[in-house]
């Protein structure tokens, strides 16, 4: 039997027994001869424990008709992408995809344009909260970390384009009020390629500035056009990780269209986690 799709109204919610509410998009379960099952893949047990706790809620689903199975789907997954920033709260990050060329030989080399664009959005930041929620290093928390020391309120309204030199990060400095002395340096968490210095921006942008608080907005976009699936797949590693999805083991041309990934969750009484999609192959 087909594995199906989940069907409901909405995202699944459920408690766990830390405490924690947890939403599991549809996309992340799906029915089989086994009823409604969690896609073990992006959520493995070893690093999700509390998920076992979710086979006799969907059990329960299932017989009272809130969650069903949908038809079966002709389309197979061209590949999946896993956002290296973990979290959701001010997260989005979108993949569009267009002018698919398939290679009905070899499916790995169908040709597409692929537009990767993340936005992170941190309300309410002070000069002192600043480091400890973008970190000081490359980590996970954020595309940018701060890279000087003492970071001092900044001006409003501004919007900053990181720059950067090939095989180096991007990075850029925040101006105080007065326009000339440095509030914080902000580096990205990976480093630029020979594309980057036309199919990327990396912008930081500082609004809703008061005596304490502001808010840091975040963007980056890179397009790559006319590339294979295989070569799209490692041209956003700042970004996101692109695997070919079991069981077909290996790329698929991709239908065209806007993917959100979605999935992942901030930290609370558990570890946080990414969020991801599956692209579905084109007909």
């Amino acid at each position: 039997m087909k594995e199906r799709p989940a069907f409901s109204t909405g995202p699944i919610s459920f408690t766990t027994t830390l405490g924690q509410q947890v939403f599991i998009p549809l996309p992340d379960l799906y029915y089989d001869t086994s009823g409604t099952t969690l896609r073990t893949d992006r959520y493995p047990a070893s690093t999700h424990p509390e998920y076992a706790q979710l086979a006799p809620y969907l059990s329960r689903l299932m017989a009272s008709g809130a969650l069903f199975a949908g038809p079966e789907s002709s389309a197979k997954p061209a590949f999946k992408a896993t956002a290296l920033t973990v979290g959701s709260t001010g997260l989005l990050i979108t993949i569009a995809i267009s002018k698919v060329m398939p290679d009905n030989v070899t499916p790995a080399n169908s040709l597409a344009d692929f537009t990767v664009t993340e936005t992170e959005t941190f309300t309410g930041l002070t000069k002192d909260t600043l480091i400890p929620t973008l970190g000081s290093s490359g980590n996970t928390a954020s595309i940018l970390f701060v890279s000087s020391a003492g970071p001092k309120m900044p001006d409003t309204g501004s919007t900053v384009i990181l720059t950067t030199t090939a095989g180096n990060p991007w990075t850029a400095d925040i101006k105080q009020k007065d326009g000339t002395t440095i509030a914080f340096s902000l580096t990205s968490r990976g480093k630029s390629d020979a594309s980057d210095a036309t199919a990327t921006k990396v912008t930081a942008t500082i609004s809703a500035v008061t005596a304490t608080t502001f808010t840091l907005t975040v963007s980056y976009t890179k397009t790559i056009t006319a590339q294979s699936i295989t070569a799209q797949s490692t041209s956003f590693s700042m970004i996101l990780t692109i695997v070919p999805v079991p069981p077909a083991g290996s790329f698929l041309a991709p239908a065209e269209g806007t993917i959100t990934l979605v999935g992942g969750s901030d930290g609370l009484s558990i570890a946080t986690t990414p969020a991801s999609a599956v692209a579905l192959s084109s007909p």
